[in-house]
Formats: C-alpha cells, structure tokens, sequence
C-alpha cells in the first residue's frame, strides 16, 4: 500500500486568488477562508498576507517558523527554515529587497510571469490585495524562491502496525499504520501515522 499526497500549491493558489479578486471587486472588511480571518483593507502587509494564505490552504498555522512580523523577517526564517528553490512553481513565496537592498517585500508565485502581493505601490496598482506582473517590479530584485509545500509526497508504509488496546479490557481499539516520507523542508525522512492502517 501507497499513501499519496497531491499537491497543496494549487490550494496556496486558489487561495490568494480568491483574495485579490475580492479585492478587486471593491470587497473591504472581514471576512474568513477556512476559518482564518481575513482583513481586506487597503493596508499593506505582505507578510501577514502570505501567511494566512499558507495557513487557509493547509490548515497549519506556519508563524513564528517561517513567518516573522516582517517581510524582512520573514526571509531570514525562510533561510534557516525553508527550502530555496532555483525554479519556482505555483504556491511557491517569493521574496524581493527594497531599493535599500534589505528585504522588504514577499509574496506568492501564481505562475512563471505573475505573482500575488499585498502591496502600497501605487505604481503597482495597491495599495492592496493584487496579481502583479515579476517585471513590474524587476527580476533583479528578487532574493530568492522558496517552497513550503511539496509537489508531490509519496510515503511507504512500515512493516508492523501499531495498535491502539483498551488497558481495561484488552481489546484492539484501533490499528495504526506508520509510514515514512520525504519532509518538505529538508528531505528528510519522517514518520507518519496514519488512522486505520492495517
């Protein structure tokens, strides 16, 4: 038996998209996806931005991992913390420097050209929740690709199952199946446990 998981960029994707669209279409308040709120205001806070998105397509609350208060903080946790890519997919956080050449600015890849922000570039179309083109605000300033999710994770169950026993009456109350696969951080190899393996 194989477990497989597809991929959750698409979810990331979908995600800040539905945001920048009801932004778009002059939606301003509160609201929630999946049960994280949301503020559609036109303050800018990208940090903030990237991370509830991450958060509403995984149900993972990331902050204090790979989100800091700022983007600037944000990058230096995603370089001890996350996986720098050199080609970057959909759902992947892209992080650019300000023009003082520190970090000042992340957001979401939605394809090979366009990206999603929280921005107050005015030049840009913010301020606000919008799809912004990468040679808006120029390839050279980008630090760096980094990616949270994996493509595609594919994990091989162990042996012996682990079973759950009733201490009072001895019985099997569950049977637990553990398994192992790739972590999306460092490739490294975890254990899992999956619910009703046999």
């Amino acid at each position: 038996m194989a477990i497989t998981f597809d991929s959750t960029s698409d979810a990331v994707r979908e995600v800040a998209q539905h945001v920048c669209d009801r932004f778009a279409a002059g939606y301003r308040g509160s609201g929630t996806i999946n049960g994280v709120p949301f503020e559609y205001s036109d303050i800018a806070r990208c940090s903030e931005f990237v991370r509830e998105c991450y958060y509403a397509a995984t149900g993972h609350n990331q902050g204090g991992v790979y989100f800091g208060g700022s983007a600037k903080e944000t990058e230096q946790m995603l370089r001890q913390h996350g996986k720098q890519v050199q080609v970057s997919q959909t759902g992947d956080i892209v992080c650019f420097n300000s023009q003082a050449g520190t970090w000042g600015h992340i957001g979401i890849v939605r394809d090979g050209t366009t990206y999603f922000e929280n921005t107050s570039s005015v030049k840009r179309g913010g301020p606000g929740f919008l799809v912004s083109r990468f040679s808006d605000i120029g390839w050279s300033r980008v630090t760096g690709f980094y990616r949270l999710l994996p493509a595609r994770v594919s994990q091989e169950p162990q042996t012996n199952p682990v079973k759950v026993i009733d201490h009072a009456t001895g019985a099997v109350i569950e049977t637990l199946q553990m398994v192992k696969g790739g972590d999306h951080i460092g490739d490294q190899r975890k254990v899992y446990v999956v619910r009703g393996g046999q």
